[in-house]
């Protein structure tokens, strides 16, 4: 068993942004294939998990950046399980450069669904399968909330297409990114994007259309998103520092 899993990518080129950084979810892709990955390794993956009538989804993720690979650079993805609690699995990241900088750091709250139902299921239904990590660091701490915004200084839509949907059948946790980013940029911001929370309330699929709706601040961008009825489906916020 694995207790930290590692694994290389190459950094394309067509992931980086006209400023000549990586864009926003493709940090996002990086880390949810290493998860998969190593949650496969482990006999808890999503194959492991069909069988069970169950699967995984991202519930809440953050993420802190300190550097951008080179277009061609080759990073190294370290994650792990990191515990859990009640309904949450909880896992760690870390992304390296080529000469072993930290680009990366981030923590992230995961919940196993009944598939059909949709109903979240206990974590102590895999927690066996899990190695103890207690003695490796956790980056974040999501006993806090996030602050809720009165009110929004800009909003955009997003129609949901088929290409943006992943195994699960709905809108891929990156294209809740992508999605902040362009709001980002359609209010005027130009801000370096250094970090993100985010936090996964309802799954949207095609042909549903995203509404994020987004209020600037100090060194954060706080946005709220909603369906076609109005209903929350993700909140967060984008860090500048």
């Amino acid at each position: 068993m694995e207790n930290v899993w590692r694994e290389k990518h190459k950094i394309f080129y067509s992931r980086f942004d006209r400023d000549g950084r990586l864009k926003i979810d493709a940090w996002s892709d990086l880390l949810q294939e290493a998860a998969a990955t190593h949650a496969d390794h482990l006999g808890v993956g999503m194959r492991d998990l069909a069988e069970k009538g169950l699967f995984w989804v991202l519930a809440q993720i953050r993420v802190a950046v300190s550097g951008d690979p080179a277009p061609g650079e080759i990073v190294e993805v370290a994650t792990y399980p990191s515990g859990g609690r009640r309904l949450f699995a909880t896992r760690e990241f870390r992304i390296s450069g080529a000469d072993g900088r930290i680009l990366l750091e981030g923590s992230s709250r995961w919940v196993m669904l009944a598939t059909g139902t949709g109903r979240p299921q206990s974590f102590q239904l895999i927690a066996d399968k899990l190695p103890d990590n207690s003695d490796l660091p956790v980056r974040f701490d999501f006993a806090e909330k996030l602050p809720a915004p009165e009110n929004f200084d800009f909003s955009a839509s997003f129609p949901v297409r088929h290409s943006m949907e992943d195994l699960n059948g709905h809108l891929n946790n990156a294209g809740y990114l992508a999605a902040a980013q362009d709001t980002l940029r359609i209010g005027g911001g130009n801000e370096t994007i250094r970090g993100y929370e985010i936090v996964y309330h309802k799954a949207l699929r095609f042909p549903e259309t995203l509404t994020l709706k987004m209020k600037k601040g100090g060194d954060a961008a706080l946005f709220t998103g909603f369906n076609d009825q109005r209903e929350r489906c993700v909140s967060g916020a984008l860090f500048f520092r």
